[in-house]
């Protein structure tokens, strides 16, 4: 409108363009004086923000510019900051927390069916072995654990510990579950997801020598594995400090031999490591003793059985 003032009449050239002519005035006027005292000091929070951008080599997000803009005098709210970040389209750098990974597809090198179907319970034992890989953090890096529960009874079977999540940690669990049931009759089908640990070459010719039908889940679906999942999630949570802080690996690795009690299918680790559970572990012992002298005869048993299937 501004340019072709002289040739069209501004009021027709407002209604072509749906504007009014009083925001024409108005803006010819904002021309005429200049940018008001808000817009002067947008443009030089702008210049702040960016300069506090590229000296943090264009790390740093809308929190921390704000934070260095107060160090240095001219403090901003954070949403101000990302306000000025987002009209300039500059944003920083936030790397998500590492959480590790455990499945990874590996080379499909044999064509392995889904046998199970999400009917873990075929009725009868050595029917169906589920197993999984779960993890806990502790003080020496991640630590982790390779269950093989049967379907139909729960009970862990075989299980595994180690700082890697590799081909090597299934077959030991494998193997564990194997020496633990001896021959049986008919095969077992291993159900496990799409891992590269699981499907493997290694753990191929590990099923052919323990003669075990390999089975998977469908790609994307969780669920196909929920019953091993549920139980070495919640047992490596239960090694964990309460106040925040996490054993050792070397103090679960000393402990795993009572980790599992394969007879109960649980974990036998009832208590973890903190104030009130060592005094009730004082209490506890305390109490057996006092009954032990007024009931003689009587027995206590570290775990209540859950099945001995």
């Amino acid at each position: 409108m501004h340019a072709l003032k002289d040739e069209f009449a501004l009021t027709r050239m407002a209604s072509l363009l749906h504007v009014s002519k009083s925001g024409y005035d108005a803006w010819r006027q904002r021309q005429a004086t200049g940018p008001s005292p808000r817009a002067a000091a947008q443009r030089a929070r702008d210049v702040k923000v960016a300069k506090v951008f590229n000296d943090s080599h264009q790390t740093y997000g809308a929190p921390r510019v704000a934070a260095q803009l107060a160090r240095e005098g001219s403090p901003a709210d954070p949403k101000t900051v990302a306000a000025s970040m987002l009209r300039q389209g500059i944003e920083g750098i936030s790397p998500r927390k590492f959480t590790p990974v455990t499945t990874i597809q590996g080379v499909d090198m044999y064509h392995l069916p889904d046998r199970v179907h999400r009917q873990w319970d075929q009725g009868t034992l050595d029917k169906v072995w589920i197993s999984d890989i779960t993890y806990s953090r502790t003080n020496e890096g991640w630590l982790y654990l390779c269950a093989v529960r049967d379907g139909c009874s729960r009970r862990v079977l075989g299980w595994a510990l180690d700082s890697v999540q590799n081909t090597d940690l299934v077959e030991r669990a494998l193997h564990m579950a194997k020496t633990l049931r001896g021959q049986i009759p008919g095969q077992v089908v291993f159900h496990a997801d799409r891992g590269s640990q699981f499907t493997s070459a290694q753990l191929h010719e590990v099923a052919v020598e323990l003669d075990v039908l390999q089975s998977v889940g469908r790609t994307g679906v969780p669920i196909t594995r929920w019953p091993s999942r549920s139980m070495p999630r919640s047992s490596a949570r239960r090694c964990r400090v309460p106040s925040g802080g996490s054993l050792s690996s070397r103090a679960v690795l000393r402990c795993s031999g009572g980790l599992f009690d394969t007879t109960t299918g649980g974990s036998i680790l009832r208590w973890a490591i903190g104030p009130r559970s060592i005094l009730r572990m004082i209490i506890r012992l305390w109490w057996r003793s006092l009954l032990s002298v007024f009931v003689p005869g009587v027995h206590f048993s570290g775990a209540t059985p859950l099945c001995h299937a």
